[in-house]
């Protein structure tokens, strides 16, 4: 018998993320068809689970035209069941907006076999803003554009299920991902960590 060939992680996880955007900017509802019930979205720190859910929740973004432009795409292979830690950074140009927006977004697609390709099982998204943009914010001396940015340092702990964990940290220089799991002994080591400095 001829066995199948390993998937290349980083061609898939570009393959996806090359669609996922793709669909974002041209065609936002076909979205919820890359998401499951028991998906996860946190949107600017607020949770939501479920394809519909999720898919409601973009489709409500205060902006309806938008263009994404890729910077970078990490991927690390996680889990036995060949999932894969993909950490995406870039630019989101918004229509009538003079200034693109920094973003970082982290998928964990997990294998299907029902349909062709990964769905996403866990989606973290956050925009990344210079820390001078801020201070402008901050003294009211400018303008974000229609999106709501968080301005203070976040760390994110979100529970994948009660066998391990996701934490985002996003600071003023840099972001860094790592994915937990839990020990025997009943703490947690690092499975996969990826960092990237903020250059804007």
């Amino acid at each position: 018998d001829e066995t199948q060939a390993p998937m290349d992680p980083n061609a898939v996880s570009k393959a996806f993320v090359d669609h996922y955007y793709s669909t974002f900017d041209t065609n936002r509802p076909s979205l919820a068809n890359l998401y499951q019930e028991a998906s996860m979205l946190t949107f600017e720190g607020q949770p939501f689970q479920g394809a519909q859910n999720i898919a409601a929740k973009l489709a409500s973004l205060p902006f309806q035209q938008c263009q994404h432009s890729v910077t970078t795409v990490d991927c690390q292979p996680s889990g036995s069941a060949g999932g894969m830690l993909v950490f995406v950074s870039g630019n989101l140009q918004l229509a009538g907006e003079q200034h693109a927006l920094k973003f970082s977004q982290v998928f964990l697609p997990t294998p299907c076999l029902h349909i062709i390709g990964p769905l996403t099982e866990i989606d973290l998204f956050h925009l990344v803003v210079p820390e001078a943009v801020l201070d402008k914010q901050r003294s009211g001396s400018g303008e974000l554009g229609v999106v709501e940015i968080i301005v203070t340092m976040i760390d994110m702990l979100l529970l994948v299920d009660i066998y391990q964990a996701l934490i985002f940290s996003i600071y003023f220089f840099g972001q860094q991902l790592f994915h937990l799991m839990p020990t025997p002994q009943g703490s947690f080591y690092v499975q996969n960590d990826i960092f990237r400095l903020n250059y804007a």
